[in-house]
């Protein structure tokens, strides 16, 4: 028995030592991510400015116990004055590449192994394709398990795994703030591929922007058609996995009542 209780406390002190060792390995990971960022680091992550762009990373855990999964999530803002959303993850089971749904398009860029790889939804579509450069596809394609999204004025990137070492942070960092930082000029770009009109006059003819206020009302249209699509998909999923989840309890207390009551 005592040499029992000897080998428990060693494994304990064993399991208390890597546990020390990793997060001391994660502290000095982060202190370097905020050094880089030229901000400061937190409990689980690290925020600053990386190449122009404010930047959050924070480390965490998705599910729990033997389903719990690492992953990194880099926030990056947003330009304000710039309709733009955009949600990019793996296709999933029963998803054909190119496929709308719910009145959403699949994004194609012409890029066979990205396409098919991924589901791009997004508005306005003309931003999207100037922001996802194919620098961008690269990475994702690489990292293969990614995803990318709006919210709340920023853009987030998730990645399975903590990326605590740089050369895996700084590809990261370096494609969600590039894409960031590309909205505003992309939008521009577009812009400016707007005609201009003339507008009559008895003297002489106006220049009028009204084909260019018309575009911008237009893609401020077609990004609230895709926020307001995929925040009904996510509702009706939800609601899917309650139903789910009543339906397994009803499941189980019926078949427990049925135990009871049998002879």
């Amino acid at each position: 028995m005592e040499v029992i209780g000897v080998v428990v406390v060693l494994v304990i002190a064993a399991i208390i030592a890597l546990s020390l060792r990793s997060a001391g390995k994660r502290r000095d990971a982060l202190a370097g991510l905020a050094r880089a960022l030229g901000g400061h680091s937190f409990s689980n992550g690290a925020e600053g400015v990386f190449e122009g762009v404010a930047t959050r990373l924070e480390f965490e855990t998705r599910g729990s116990g033997s389903s719990s999964e690492s992953w990194t999530y880099i926030h990056c803002q947003l330009p304000t004055g710039y309709p733009f959303t955009l949600h990019v993850a793996k296709h999933g089971w029963l998803d054909s590449n190119g496929s709308p749904r719910d009145g959403v398009a699949d994004l194609q860029f012409g890029d066979e192994a990205f396409d098919k790889r991924y589901r791009v939804e997004g508005a306005p579509t003309d931003v999207v394709r100037r922001v996802l450069t194919p620098e961008a596809r690269v990475y994702l394609l690489v990292e293969g398990n990614a995803e990318l999204m709006t919210e709340d004025g920023r853009l987030r990137l998730a990645v399975r795994g903590w990326l605590e070492d740089w050369s895996k942070s700084g590809p990261a960092l370096t494609c969600v703030a590039r894409i960031a930082a590309a909205v505003r000029q992309a939008t521009l770009s577009v812009e400016a591929e707007t005609p201009m009109v003339q507008a009559a006059d008895v003297y002489r003819g106006i220049p009028s922007d009204a084909p260019l206020q018309q575009a911008r009302a237009a893609r401020a249209a077609e990004v609230q058609h895709v926020e307001a699509s995929l925040a009904g998909r996510a509702q009706r999923l939800k609601t899917l996995q309650v139903v789910i989840v009543v339906v397994f309890v009803i499941g189980a207390l019926a078949a427990m009542s049925s135990m009871m009551g049998g002879p």
